[in-house]
């Protein structure tokens, strides 16, 4: 996972609170915050990048959504959309994070 470590940004901490949650092994490219050389060879050029069997997943939610769905097959099914109840918890406390980092 290429990410920026130790910076307030909720993303990374909450796509890592997930793995470990689930126990899934991963590693952490720290990024440079002003070369982004770590990341280079993507045309994406936010982070996290999360790199799963060859393929490149970004934005904390889309990744936890899919990892949650390869996880849990049946939660597709139940959640397949942007207003089931889980998306939109994340949302909220997400926000409320981040605003209170802020203040």
């Amino acid at each position: 996972m290429h990410g920026l470590m130790g910076c307030y940004w909720i993303g990374m901490s909450e796509i890592c609170a997930f793995l470990d949650y689930y126990d899934m092994p991963y590693k952490v490219v720290e990024v440079n915050p002003l070369s982004k050389k770590e990341v280079k060879w993507s045309d994406y050029k936010k982070v996290p990048i999360l790199m799963v069997d060859g393929e490149q997943l970004v934005d904390s939610s889309a990744i936890i959504d899919k990892l949650g769905h390869t996880i849990i097959p049946e939660k597709m099914a139940v959640s397949a959309s942007e207003d089931d109840e889980e998306t939109n918890w994340r949302r909220v406390l997400v926000c409320d994070i981040m605003r209170r980092l802020r203040d």
